[in-house]
Protein backbone atom coordinates (compact mmCIF):
# COMPACT_ATOMS: atom_id res chain seq x y z
CA UNK A 1 0.00 0.00 0.00
CA UNK A 2 1.30 3.20 -0.92
CA UNK A 3 3.19 5.58 1.88
CA UNK A 4 1.78 8.95 1.82
CA UNK A 5 4.47 11.39 3.11
CA UNK A 6 3.08 14.73 5.17
CA UNK A 7 4.16 16.96 2.41
CA UNK A 8 1.29 15.03 -0.12
CA UNK A 9 -1.02 15.08 2.94
CA UNK A 10 -0.10 19.13 3.22
CA UNK A 11 -0.76 19.02 -0.73
CA UNK A 12 -4.39 17.41 -0.14
CA UNK A 13 -4.80 20.07 2.63
CA UNK A 14 -4.15 22.25 -0.19
CA UNK A 15 -6.54 20.72 -2.95
CA UNK A 16 -9.82 20.93 -0.42
CA UNK A 17 -9.31 24.26 1.29
CA UNK A 18 -9.04 26.13 -2.82
CA UNK A 19 -12.04 23.66 -4.52
CA UNK A 20 -14.83 23.13 -2.47
CA UNK A 21 -16.70 20.23 -4.84
CA UNK A 22 -13.90 18.18 -4.16
CA UNK A 23 -14.27 18.89 -0.19
CA UNK A 24 -17.69 18.36 -0.18
CA UNK A 25 -17.40 15.03 -2.15
CA UNK A 26 -14.27 13.64 0.19
CA UNK A 27 -15.96 14.90 3.45
CA UNK A 28 -17.60 11.68 4.36
CA UNK A 29 -14.78 9.63 4.41
CA UNK A 30 -11.97 11.50 5.63
CA UNK A 31 -11.32 11.42 9.24
CA UNK A 32 -8.79 14.38 10.50
CA UNK A 33 -6.50 11.22 11.71
CA UNK A 34 -6.13 10.60 8.59
CA UNK A 35 -3.61 13.80 8.76
CA UNK A 36 -0.52 12.44 10.38
CA UNK A 37 1.04 16.34 11.05
CA UNK A 38 -0.18 17.75 13.89
CA UNK A 39 -0.96 21.03 12.41
CA UNK A 40 -2.77 19.25 9.65
CA UNK A 41 -4.72 17.19 11.75
CA UNK A 42 -5.72 20.70 13.18
CA UNK A 43 -6.33 22.61 10.15
CA UNK A 44 -8.44 19.61 9.00
CA UNK A 45 -10.76 19.61 11.66
CA UNK A 46 -11.13 23.70 11.62
CA UNK A 47 -12.42 23.23 8.30
CA UNK A 48 -14.93 20.71 9.06
CA UNK A 49 -16.22 22.40 11.65
CA UNK A 50 -16.80 25.79 10.25
CA UNK A 51 -18.03 23.86 6.62
CA UNK A 52 -20.99 21.89 8.96
CA UNK A 53 -21.60 24.73 10.09
CA UNK A 54 -21.69 27.41 7.48
CA UNK A 55 -21.71 24.95 4.68
CA UNK A 56 -18.85 26.44 3.09
CA UNK A 57 -15.39 25.93 3.08
CA UNK A 58 -13.42 29.24 4.99
CA UNK A 59 -11.63 31.72 3.17
CA UNK A 60 -7.87 31.93 3.71
CA UNK A 61 -8.97 35.47 6.46
CA UNK A 62 -11.66 33.30 7.89
CA UNK A 63 -9.22 29.97 8.48
CA UNK A 64 -6.84 31.95 10.05
CA UNK A 65 -8.67 33.66 12.25
CA UNK A 66 -10.40 30.00 13.34
CA UNK A 67 -6.87 29.16 13.90
CA UNK A 68 -6.46 31.95 16.61
CA UNK A 69 -9.87 31.27 18.51
CA UNK A 70 -8.92 27.89 18.74
CA UNK A 71 -6.53 28.82 21.64
CA UNK A 72 -9.64 30.53 23.40
CA UNK A 73 -9.51 28.19 25.98
CA UNK A 74 -7.04 25.77 24.38
CA UNK A 75 -3.86 25.98 26.23
CA UNK A 76 -2.36 22.27 26.47
CA UNK A 77 -1.71 22.00 22.61
CA UNK A 78 1.17 20.01 20.41
CA UNK A 79 1.91 23.68 18.81
CA UNK A 80 2.04 27.16 19.44
CA UNK A 81 -0.30 29.68 17.73
CA UNK A 82 2.18 30.88 15.67
CA UNK A 83 3.25 27.58 13.86
CA UNK A 84 -0.72 26.90 13.56
CA UNK A 85 -1.52 30.52 11.62
CA UNK A 86 1.94 30.18 10.10
CA UNK A 87 1.00 26.55 8.86
CA UNK A 88 -2.02 27.55 7.58
CA UNK A 89 -0.80 30.39 6.04
CA UNK A 90 1.65 28.21 4.05
CA UNK A 91 -0.89 25.99 2.71
CA UNK A 92 -2.68 28.60 0.37
CA UNK A 93 1.35 29.02 -0.41
CA UNK A 94 1.54 25.76 -2.01
CA UNK A 95 1.46 25.33 -5.78
CA UNK A 96 -0.58 21.92 -6.95
CA UNK A 97 0.15 21.12 -10.83
CA UNK A 98 -1.11 17.59 -10.57
CA UNK A 99 -4.40 17.82 -9.33
CA UNK A 100 -5.91 15.35 -11.33
CA UNK A 101 -3.35 12.81 -9.99
CA UNK A 102 -4.19 14.14 -6.30
CA UNK A 103 -7.68 13.77 -6.76
CA UNK A 104 -7.27 10.30 -8.19
CA UNK A 105 -5.38 8.97 -5.01
CA UNK A 106 -7.70 10.53 -1.99
CA UNK A 107 -9.78 7.18 -1.94
CA UNK A 108 -6.21 5.02 -1.70
CA UNK A 109 -5.01 7.74 0.94
CA UNK A 110 -8.31 7.23 2.84
CA UNK A 111 -7.97 3.36 2.63
CA UNK A 112 -4.29 3.63 3.58
CA UNK A 113 -4.73 5.61 6.65
CA UNK A 114 -7.82 3.99 8.16
CA UNK A 115 -6.23 0.85 7.31
CA UNK A 116 -3.08 1.92 9.44
CA UNK A 117 -5.37 2.70 12.22
CA UNK A 118 -7.32 -0.31 12.03
CA UNK A 119 -3.92 -2.23 12.37
CA UNK A 120 -2.75 -0.28 16.21
CA UNK A 121 -6.23 -0.91 16.93
CA UNK A 122 -6.12 -4.71 16.52
CA UNK A 123 -2.85 -4.57 18.92
CA UNK A 124 -4.83 -2.85 21.63
CA UNK A 125 -7.31 -5.68 21.64
CA UNK A 126 -5.07 -8.21 22.21
CA UNK A 127 -4.42 -8.99 25.31
CA UNK A 128 -2.45 -11.71 27.47
CA UNK A 129 -5.76 -14.30 27.45
CA UNK A 130 -6.15 -13.44 23.47
CA UNK A 131 -8.96 -12.04 21.92
CA UNK A 132 -12.48 -11.65 23.38
CA UNK A 133 -15.67 -12.84 20.92
CA UNK A 134 -17.19 -8.70 20.88
CA UNK A 135 -14.12 -7.55 20.00
CA UNK A 136 -13.22 -10.06 17.27
CA UNK A 137 -16.68 -8.67 15.56
CA UNK A 138 -15.77 -5.34 16.47
CA UNK A 139 -12.39 -5.56 14.00
CA UNK A 140 -14.47 -7.86 11.53
CA UNK A 141 -16.19 -5.02 10.89
CA UNK A 142 -13.88 -2.04 11.23
CA UNK A 143 -12.13 -4.66 8.28
CA UNK A 144 -14.87 -4.37 6.25
CA UNK A 145 -15.20 -1.03 6.41
CA UNK A 146 -11.69 0.06 5.63
CA UNK A 147 -12.33 -2.21 2.42
CA UNK A 148 -15.54 -0.59 2.11
CA UNK A 149 -14.21 2.68 2.50
CA UNK A 150 -14.91 5.12 -0.58
CA UNK A 151 -16.63 2.55 -2.99
CA UNK A 152 -19.74 4.49 -3.44
CA UNK A 153 -18.62 8.23 -3.82
CA UNK A 154 -17.97 6.96 -7.71
CA UNK A 155 -21.34 6.31 -8.21
CA UNK A 156 -23.32 8.89 -9.88
CA UNK A 157 -26.84 7.71 -9.34
CA UNK A 158 -29.63 7.24 -12.55
CA UNK A 159 -29.15 9.87 -15.00
CA UNK A 160 -33.19 9.91 -15.24
CA UNK A 161 -33.48 11.60 -19.02
CA UNK A 162 -30.65 9.39 -20.33
CA UNK A 163 -32.31 7.14 -23.41
CA UNK A 164 -30.28 4.27 -22.18
CA UNK A 165 -32.30 4.62 -18.99
CA UNK A 166 -35.26 5.66 -20.44
CA UNK A 167 -35.73 2.32 -22.60
CA UNK A 168 -34.14 0.43 -19.14
CA UNK A 169 -37.09 1.32 -17.19
CA UNK A 170 -39.55 0.39 -19.78
CA UNK A 171 -38.07 -2.77 -20.35
CA UNK A 172 -38.44 -3.85 -16.48
CA UNK A 173 -42.10 -2.44 -16.67
CA UNK A 174 -43.04 -4.95 -19.41
CA UNK A 175 -41.07 -7.45 -17.91
CA UNK A 176 -43.12 -7.08 -14.48
CA UNK A 177 -42.18 -4.91 -11.96
CA UNK A 178 -41.74 -7.76 -9.27
CA UNK A 179 -40.20 -9.80 -12.50
CA UNK A 180 -37.26 -11.11 -10.48
CA UNK A 181 -39.43 -12.67 -7.41
CA UNK A 182 -38.77 -16.01 -6.26
CA UNK A 183 -41.28 -18.19 -5.28
CA UNK A 184 -42.26 -19.75 -1.85
CA UNK A 185 -44.07 -22.56 -3.86
CA UNK A 186 -47.14 -21.43 -2.08
CA UNK A 187 -49.59 -20.69 -5.21
CA UNK A 188 -51.69 -18.32 -3.04
CA UNK A 189 -49.06 -16.98 -0.73
CA UNK A 190 -46.97 -16.23 -4.21
CA UNK A 191 -50.17 -14.88 -5.95
CA UNK A 192 -50.56 -12.55 -2.82
CA UNK A 193 -46.56 -11.43 -3.32
CA UNK A 194 -46.94 -11.17 -6.97
CA UNK A 195 -45.04 -13.62 -7.71
CA UNK A 196 -42.47 -14.45 -4.41
CA UNK A 197 -39.62 -12.45 -2.95
CA UNK A 198 -37.93 -10.51 -5.18
CA UNK A 199 -33.84 -10.01 -5.83
CA UNK A 200 -32.58 -7.45 -3.12
CA UNK A 201 -35.35 -7.84 -0.87
CA UNK A 202 -35.66 -8.96 2.31
CA UNK A 203 -38.35 -11.31 3.86
CA UNK A 204 -39.07 -12.03 7.24
CA UNK A 205 -40.72 -14.96 8.62
CA UNK A 206 -41.89 -14.19 12.05
CA UNK A 207 -43.76 -17.14 14.36
CA UNK A 208 -43.55 -17.83 18.27
CA UNK A 209 -40.93 -20.96 19.22
CA UNK A 210 -41.48 -23.78 18.04
CA UNK A 211 -44.26 -23.18 15.59
CA UNK A 212 -42.54 -23.79 12.23
CA UNK A 213 -40.07 -21.36 11.09
CA UNK A 214 -37.57 -23.96 9.91
CA UNK A 215 -40.15 -25.98 7.79
CA UNK A 216 -41.14 -22.89 6.58
CA UNK A 217 -37.87 -22.22 5.31
CA UNK A 218 -37.53 -25.43 3.93
CA UNK A 219 -40.49 -25.22 1.77
CA UNK A 220 -39.50 -21.86 0.24
CA UNK A 221 -36.20 -23.23 -0.49
CA UNK A 222 -38.23 -25.94 -2.71
CA UNK A 223 -40.37 -23.82 -3.90
CA UNK A 224 -37.41 -21.85 -5.50
CA UNK A 225 -35.62 -24.94 -6.50
CA UNK A 226 -39.05 -26.33 -8.49
CA UNK A 227 -38.96 -23.15 -10.41
CA UNK A 228 -35.32 -23.17 -11.24
CA UNK A 229 -33.30 -21.52 -8.92
CA UNK A 230 -30.14 -22.11 -6.84
CA UNK A 231 -30.47 -21.54 -2.98
CA UNK A 232 -28.78 -21.84 -0.13
CA UNK A 233 -29.91 -22.28 3.64
CA UNK A 234 -27.62 -21.10 6.76
CA UNK A 235 -28.43 -22.59 10.02
CA UNK A 236 -27.29 -22.11 13.52
CA UNK A 237 -29.35 -24.49 15.53
CA UNK A 238 -30.17 -28.71 15.23
CA UNK A 239 -27.67 -31.30 14.52
CA UNK A 240 -25.44 -31.77 11.14
CA UNK A 241 -27.63 -33.26 8.50
CA UNK A 242 -31.54 -32.07 10.18
CA UNK A 243 -31.90 -29.70 7.76
CA UNK A 244 -30.95 -32.35 4.41
CA UNK A 245 -33.31 -34.68 5.62
CA UNK A 246 -36.16 -32.15 5.97
CA UNK A 247 -35.56 -31.42 2.43
CA UNK A 248 -35.60 -34.99 1.46
CA UNK A 249 -38.75 -35.46 3.04
CA UNK A 250 -40.22 -32.03 1.74
CA UNK A 251 -39.54 -33.21 -1.76
CA UNK A 252 -40.31 -36.50 -1.54
CA UNK A 253 -43.79 -35.68 0.47
CA UNK A 254 -42.70 -38.62 2.52
CA UNK A 255 -42.82 -39.31 6.33
CA UNK A 256 -39.18 -38.37 7.77
CA UNK A 257 -39.19 -41.84 9.57
CA UNK A 258 -39.74 -43.76 6.74
CA UNK A 259 -37.40 -42.51 4.74
CA UNK A 260 -34.43 -45.16 5.67
CA UNK A 261 -36.88 -47.91 4.29
CA UNK A 262 -37.10 -45.86 0.55
CA UNK A 263 -33.15 -45.29 -0.16
CA UNK A 264 -33.46 -45.93 -3.69
CA UNK A 265 -36.81 -44.11 -3.90
CA UNK A 266 -34.47 -40.92 -2.03
CA UNK A 267 -31.57 -41.72 -4.82
CA UNK A 268 -33.97 -41.56 -8.21
CA UNK A 269 -36.22 -38.64 -7.09
CA UNK A 270 -32.89 -36.81 -6.17
CA UNK A 271 -31.37 -37.58 -9.58
CA UNK A 272 -34.49 -36.53 -11.48
CA UNK A 273 -34.57 -32.94 -9.76
CA UNK A 274 -31.32 -32.53 -10.57
CA UNK A 275 -31.43 -33.81 -14.00
CA UNK A 276 -34.21 -31.27 -14.67
CA UNK A 277 -33.75 -28.07 -12.86
CA UNK A 278 -29.37 -28.59 -12.97
CA UNK A 279 -29.23 -26.34 -10.12
CA UNK A 280 -28.35 -26.80 -6.80
CA UNK A 281 -29.09 -26.28 -2.87
CA UNK A 282 -26.04 -25.62 -0.66
CA UNK A 283 -27.26 -26.12 3.23
CA UNK A 284 -24.12 -24.57 5.53
CA UNK A 285 -24.29 -24.45 9.12
CA UNK A 286 -23.13 -21.75 10.65
CA UNK A 287 -21.71 -20.78 14.65
CA UNK A 288 -24.68 -19.79 17.15
CA UNK A 289 -24.25 -16.31 18.29
CA UNK A 290 -20.90 -16.18 16.48
CA UNK A 291 -21.73 -16.01 13.04
CA UNK A 292 -21.88 -12.57 11.18
CA UNK A 293 -23.53 -11.64 7.67
CA UNK A 294 -19.89 -11.33 6.58
CA UNK A 295 -19.26 -15.36 7.54
CA UNK A 296 -21.96 -15.62 4.43
CA UNK A 297 -20.94 -12.93 2.12
CA UNK A 298 -17.60 -14.84 2.57
CA UNK A 299 -19.06 -18.53 1.89
CA UNK A 300 -20.93 -17.06 -0.71
CA UNK A 301 -17.57 -16.11 -2.53
CA UNK A 302 -16.31 -19.36 -1.60
CA UNK A 303 -18.66 -21.05 -3.17
CA UNK A 304 -18.57 -18.79 -6.63
CA UNK A 305 -15.34 -19.32 -6.93
CA UNK A 306 -14.47 -23.38 -6.36
CA UNK A 307 -18.16 -24.36 -7.68
CA UNK A 308 -18.94 -22.05 -10.13
CA UNK A 309 -22.76 -21.27 -8.26
CA UNK A 310 -24.06 -18.27 -7.07
CA UNK A 311 -27.39 -18.04 -4.79
CA UNK A 312 -30.49 -16.62 -6.23
CA UNK A 313 -32.34 -17.10 -2.45
CA UNK A 314 -30.52 -17.19 0.47
CA UNK A 315 -32.26 -18.84 3.55
CA UNK A 316 -31.37 -17.74 7.21
CA UNK A 317 -32.53 -20.02 10.02
CA UNK A 318 -32.39 -17.84 11.62
CA UNK A 319 -31.48 -13.95 12.37
CA UNK A 320 -32.01 -13.51 15.79
CA UNK A 321 -29.24 -15.83 16.99
CA UNK A 322 -26.23 -13.92 14.35
CA UNK A 323 -24.04 -11.78 15.29
CA UNK A 324 -23.93 -7.97 14.32
CA UNK A 325 -20.43 -7.38 12.10
CA UNK A 326 -20.51 -3.58 12.68
CA UNK A 327 -20.03 -2.86 16.49
CA UNK A 328 -21.15 -4.27 19.47
CA UNK A 329 -24.43 -3.60 21.34
CA UNK A 330 -25.46 -4.00 25.12
CA UNK A 331 -29.21 -3.99 24.26
CA UNK A 332 -30.84 -7.06 22.64
CA UNK A 333 -33.20 -4.95 20.62
CA UNK A 334 -30.26 -2.72 19.16
CA UNK A 335 -28.21 -5.89 18.42
CA UNK A 336 -30.87 -7.44 16.31
CA UNK A 337 -32.06 -4.13 14.38
CA UNK A 338 -28.32 -4.37 13.51
CA UNK A 339 -28.30 -7.98 12.43
CA UNK A 340 -31.31 -7.23 10.30
CA UNK A 341 -30.08 -4.01 8.66
CA UNK A 342 -27.09 -5.86 7.74
CA UNK A 343 -29.22 -8.87 5.89
CA UNK A 344 -31.37 -5.89 4.10
CA UNK A 345 -28.61 -3.68 2.81
CA UNK A 346 -25.17 -5.74 2.55
CA UNK A 347 -26.71 -9.22 2.08
CA UNK A 348 -30.18 -8.98 -0.39
CA UNK A 349 -29.20 -5.33 -1.89
CA UNK A 350 -25.37 -5.62 -2.43
CA UNK A 351 -25.32 -9.53 -3.13
CA UNK A 352 -28.49 -8.70 -5.37
CA UNK A 353 -30.41 -12.39 -3.63
CA UNK A 354 -33.83 -12.56 -2.36
CA UNK A 355 -32.98 -13.25 1.52
CA UNK A 356 -35.83 -14.70 3.69
CA UNK A 357 -35.21 -14.86 7.69
CA UNK A 358 -37.13 -16.58 10.34
CA UNK A 359 -37.34 -14.51 13.13
CA UNK A 360 -38.79 -15.33 16.74
CA UNK A 361 -41.94 -12.93 18.13
CA UNK A 362 -42.45 -12.66 21.91
CA UNK A 363 -43.79 -14.79 24.33
CA UNK A 364 -46.98 -13.48 24.36
CA UNK A 365 -47.68 -14.63 21.17
CA UNK A 366 -47.90 -17.82 21.11
CA UNK A 367 -51.48 -17.80 22.53
CA UNK A 368 -52.37 -15.38 19.92
CA UNK A 369 -54.73 -16.48 17.28
CA UNK A 370 -53.27 -14.57 15.04
CA UNK A 371 -49.38 -13.04 14.98
CA UNK A 372 -49.08 -9.45 14.04
CA UNK A 373 -45.59 -7.79 12.93
CA UNK A 374 -46.02 -5.98 16.14
CA UNK A 375 -45.59 -9.15 18.12
CA UNK A 376 -42.00 -9.18 16.52
CA UNK A 377 -39.58 -9.79 19.71
CA UNK A 378 -37.04 -7.66 21.21
CA UNK A 379 -36.87 -5.47 17.89
CA UNK A 380 -39.99 -3.91 15.84
CA UNK A 381 -36.77 -2.54 13.68
CA UNK A 382 -36.49 -5.45 12.05
CA UNK A 383 -40.10 -5.31 10.76
CA UNK A 384 -39.84 -1.48 9.47
CA UNK A 385 -36.29 -2.76 7.41
CA UNK A 386 -37.36 -6.02 6.22
CA UNK A 387 -39.58 -5.28 2.37
CA UNK A 388 -41.89 -8.44 3.56
CA UNK A 389 -43.49 -10.12 6.40
CA UNK A 390 -45.16 -13.06 6.81
CA UNK A 391 -46.47 -14.13 10.15
CA UNK A 392 -47.13 -17.96 11.10
CA UNK A 393 -49.61 -18.79 13.79
CA UNK A 394 -51.26 -21.80 14.56
CA UNK A 395 -53.97 -22.41 18.17
CA UNK A 396 -54.42 -25.58 19.96
CA UNK A 397 -57.60 -26.07 17.94
CA UNK A 398 -55.90 -25.93 14.54
CA UNK A 399 -53.09 -28.13 15.96
CA UNK A 400 -56.38 -31.17 16.48
CA UNK A 401 -57.47 -30.50 12.94
CA UNK A 402 -56.83 -33.50 10.74
CA UNK A 403 -54.39 -32.88 9.15
CA UNK A 404 -52.98 -29.86 11.35
CA UNK A 405 -53.99 -26.37 9.77
CA UNK A 406 -52.04 -23.60 10.26
CA UNK A 407 -52.11 -19.97 8.81
CA UNK A 408 -49.49 -17.76 7.16
CA UNK A 409 -50.78 -13.36 7.67
CA UNK A 410 -48.87 -11.49 5.26
CA UNK A 411 -48.05 -8.38 7.58
CA UNK A 412 -46.44 -6.42 5.32
CA UNK A 413 -45.04 -6.01 1.94
CA UNK A 414 -43.26 -2.68 0.75
CA UNK A 415 -44.63 -2.29 -2.35
CA UNK A 416 -48.15 -4.43 -2.35
CA UNK A 417 -50.76 -4.89 -0.25
CA UNK A 418 -50.49 -6.48 2.72
CA UNK A 419 -52.85 -7.93 5.84
CA UNK A 420 -53.75 -10.86 3.65
CA UNK A 421 -54.34 -14.41 5.06
CA UNK A 422 -53.19 -17.45 3.78
CA UNK A 423 -54.64 -20.58 5.16
CA UNK A 424 -52.64 -24.40 4.99
CA UNK A 425 -52.34 -27.48 6.14
CA UNK A 426 -49.57 -28.40 8.35
CA UNK A 427 -48.34 -31.76 9.38
CA UNK A 428 -45.15 -31.30 10.33
CA UNK A 429 -44.68 -34.65 11.65
CA UNK A 430 -45.11 -36.58 8.68
CA UNK A 431 -44.56 -34.97 5.10
CA UNK A 432 -42.46 -31.90 6.41
CA UNK A 433 -45.03 -29.90 3.85
CA UNK A 434 -46.69 -27.11 4.63
CA UNK A 435 -49.61 -26.98 1.99
CA UNK A 436 -52.23 -23.91 0.72
CA UNK A 437 -55.59 -25.63 1.87
CA UNK A 438 -57.49 -24.11 -1.13
CA UNK A 439 -60.58 -25.30 -0.29
CA UNK A 440 -60.86 -23.28 3.50
CA UNK A 441 -59.51 -20.25 1.40
CA UNK A 442 -62.42 -20.14 -0.55
CA UNK A 443 -64.75 -20.62 2.63
CA UNK A 444 -62.76 -18.19 4.41
CA UNK A 445 -61.98 -15.94 1.57
CA UNK A 446 -63.87 -15.89 -1.42
CA UNK A 447 -63.24 -12.86 -2.97
CA UNK A 448 -59.26 -13.64 -2.65
CA UNK A 449 -59.80 -17.02 -4.41
CA UNK A 450 -61.85 -15.56 -6.90
CA UNK A 451 -59.25 -13.43 -8.00
CA UNK A 452 -56.71 -15.59 -8.28
CA UNK A 453 -58.81 -18.48 -9.91
CA UNK A 454 -58.73 -15.36 -12.67
CA UNK A 455 -55.06 -15.00 -12.64
CA UNK A 456 -54.81 -18.78 -13.17
CA UNK A 457 -57.52 -18.40 -16.43
CA UNK A 458 -55.30 -15.53 -17.57
CA UNK A 459 -52.32 -18.15 -17.68
CA UNK A 460 -54.61 -21.02 -19.38
CA UNK A 461 -56.16 -19.27 -21.81
CA UNK A 462 -53.06 -17.77 -23.69
CA UNK A 463 -52.89 -18.98 -27.33
CA UNK A 464 -50.01 -21.68 -26.69
CA UNK A 465 -49.65 -24.55 -28.43
CA UNK A 466 -50.74 -28.21 -27.47
CA UNK A 467 -47.09 -28.92 -26.52
CA UNK A 468 -48.13 -27.10 -23.24
CA UNK A 469 -50.22 -29.57 -22.02
CA UNK A 470 -47.75 -32.21 -22.79
CA UNK A 471 -45.11 -30.54 -20.70
CA UNK A 472 -47.83 -29.95 -18.38
CA UNK A 473 -48.35 -33.70 -17.98
CA UNK A 474 -44.64 -34.44 -17.64
CA UNK A 475 -44.29 -32.04 -15.30
CA UNK A 476 -46.73 -33.77 -13.44
CA UNK A 477 -45.43 -37.20 -12.99
CA UNK A 478 -41.79 -35.62 -12.29
CA UNK A 479 -43.79 -33.80 -9.04
CA UNK A 480 -42.71 -30.59 -10.08
CA UNK A 481 -42.21 -28.34 -12.87
CA UNK A 482 -40.93 -30.03 -16.01
CA UNK A 483 -38.06 -28.41 -18.76
CA UNK A 484 -40.78 -26.86 -21.12
CA UNK A 485 -38.02 -25.00 -23.41
CA UNK A 486 -37.59 -28.74 -24.69
CA UNK A 487 -41.03 -28.86 -25.60
CA UNK A 488 -42.05 -25.13 -26.71
CA UNK A 489 -40.71 -21.88 -26.29
CA UNK A 490 -42.39 -19.72 -23.64
CA UNK A 491 -40.98 -17.29 -21.15
CA UNK A 492 -39.08 -18.55 -17.99
CA UNK A 493 -41.80 -16.63 -15.87
CA UNK A 494 -44.84 -18.66 -18.06
CA UNK A 495 -42.80 -21.39 -16.42
CA UNK A 496 -42.58 -20.36 -13.24
CA UNK A 497 -46.43 -19.54 -13.20
CA UNK A 498 -47.22 -22.97 -14.79
CA UNK A 499 -44.73 -24.86 -11.69
CA UNK A 500 -46.76 -23.28 -9.07
CA UNK A 501 -49.91 -25.05 -10.46
CA UNK A 502 -48.11 -28.50 -10.86
CA UNK A 503 -46.76 -28.09 -7.39
CA UNK A 504 -51.33 -28.28 -6.78
CA UNK A 505 -51.64 -30.61 -8.60
CA UNK A 506 -49.20 -33.95 -8.13
CA UNK A 507 -50.99 -37.43 -8.23
CA UNK A 508 -50.02 -40.04 -5.84
CA UNK A 509 -47.49 -41.32 -8.12
CA UNK A 510 -45.53 -39.00 -6.46
CA UNK A 511 -45.08 -40.94 -3.28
Amino acid sequence: MALFTKDFQSKILCLFLNDQSIFSKYFQIIESYFFENPLAKQIYELTADFYRKYKIIPDKISLIQECNNYFIGNANTEFTQTELVSYAENIYSIQIEDQKYIEDTLISFSKNQAFKSFILECSDNITGQGVSLDSLNKMRGKMDEVIRLGDSLNDIGHIYFDKEAIEERIKIRKAGMRSTAIPTGNPYLDFCLEGGLCKGELGILLAPANRGKTIGLVNFGVGAILSNYVVFHYYMEGRVGAIENRYDACLMRENIKLLNSKDDAVRKKMQEIYNTYHKHLIIKRLSYQKSTVLDIMNHIALVEKSLKIKPDLVLVDYGDVMSPAYGVYKEERHRQHAIFKELAFILAAEAQVAVWSGSQSNRASADKETVKDTDAGEDYGKIQISDITVTHSQTEEEIKCVPPRARYYLAKMRDGEKNKMIYLNMNLKNEMRIDWDMFLQAEKDPNGVEAFEASQKKIENLNISSGISKAIKGGRKLGGRTNFTSEINISESMQNQISLMLEQDKDDEFN
